[in-house]
Parts: C-alpha cells; sequence; structure tokens
C-alpha cells in the first residue's frame, strides 16, 4: 500500500511513500488457485489505525506493527516481544493441491494467535490493543484475551491476560468513555453481556 502526499500549491509535486511491508503479507498468505479456478486466500490484510498524527499499521498475524509519522514522512517499526503470548502466528503451508488441504490450513491459521489494531486512549496517554489468543475451534469464545498497552513511543509498558478476571470473552469489543468493553457469552440469544476494563498505566 502507498501514500500520496499532495500539496495543493504545488499539485504536480506527489510524493508516494510506501508503507505497507508485502514481504510480509506474501509470508502469511494462504493461497492457492484450484483446477476449478477458484482462487482462495486468508485474511491477511493490515489493519490502518490513526492517531497524533501517527497512521499505525497492524497486522492479525504479527505482534510488532509499523508507524507512519505523517509529521515527517518518516515510518519506522515498533518491534513487539511478549512475554505472555506468541508473538506471530504459525505459517501454514498447503502441500497439496486440494480444497480441503486449504480449508485445513485456513482453519488452523485462523485459530492462531491474532492482533488487534492499535488505539489511543486519551486519558490515561496509552496506546492500546486486544489479542486473541489460541483457539481450538471456530467459535468466537474460545481462547484467551490479552491486553497490551504501549507508551507515546510505541514501547511496550504492561500486558495483562483479560480471561484471568473472566471468562467467555469474545474478540469483540469497543472503548468508551473510561473503558473497553467486551463482549461475553450469553445463554439468551438476544442478550447482550459485557466485561469492562479500565485502562491504566
Amino acid at each position: 500500500m502507498k501514500v500520496g502526499e499532495y500539496s495543493l500549491n504545488f499539485p504536480s509535486k506527489v510524493k508516494i511513500y510506501d508503507i505497507i511491508n508485502n514481504d510480509l503479507i506474501d509470508g502469511q498468505r494462504i493461497g492457492n488457485q484450484f483446477t476449478s479456478k477458484i482462487s482462495l486466500s486468508n485474511a491477511v490484510s493490515p489493519i490502518l489505525s490513526y492517531a497524533n498524527g501517527n497512521l499505525m499499521i497492524s497486522y492479525p498475524f504479527e505482534n510488532s506493527f509499523q508507524v507512519f509519522d505523517l509529521k515527517t514522512n518518516s515510518l519506522f517499526e515498533s518491534t513487539i516481544t511478549s512475554l505472555i503470548h506468541p508473538n506471530t502466528k504459525e505459517i501454514q503451508y498447503v502441500e497439496k493441491d486440494e480444497l480441503n488441504e486449504f480449508v485445513s490450513k485456513i482453519k488452523a491459521w485462523n485459530n492462531d494467535i491474532t492482533f488487534g489494531p492499535i488505539y489511543w486512549d486519551e486519558q490515561n496517554q496509552v496506546y492500546y490493543r486486544l489479542v486473541k489468543g489460541v483457539s481450538k475451534s471456530l467459535n468466537p469464545f474460545d481462547g484467551k484475551v490479552f491486553l497490551s498497552l504501549f507508551d507515546s513511543n510505541f514501547s511496550l509498558i504492561q500486558e495483562e491476560q483479560v480471561t484471568e478476571y473472566a471468562s467467555n470473552l469474545s474478540f469483540e469489543y469497543f472503548k468508551s468513555n473510561k473503558e473497553i468493553w467486551i463482549k461475553k457469552v450469553s445463554t439468551a440469544e438476544e442478550e447482550l453481556v459485557y466485561h469492562t476494563v479500565s485502562l491504566s498505566k
């Protein structure tokens, strides 16, 4: 992916910045074109989020992420190493040109650890993300959920396993005021239950 810098004063001078690591994406891509000419691939697309003049480029398969400073037009990578969960998905290789093989590898990849986008919490002056741990099935409530906090320089300052304090948490969540609301499984189909997490350094 490329970002363009455009000036109204000099419309003919457009600067293009390549900010997406395509080699990283290709390394995790599980794709195959079968004899029936059906082309399939897993969801390896980067996730973009913005705060404080920075464009954060995160990937669902890796703990580390990239930051593009829109003020200086500079790109750097924040290399993150967790002590409580894996730092990358396991690369899956399709060995046979068969749909069943592809589906099996996709399932293993989807059930592996998944990294959410980077967000900014103004009150605590920290960036944060949720991480979904390894699942045994495609059940959205299976697997541990982790919370990572980063300082203004994108260095990891704290990480916690949220599922130590609440069970049956999904990877569906939203931020409201001072808390993160994480959806929980409910026995009643029409009932919505959430676990709230307060952010602090």
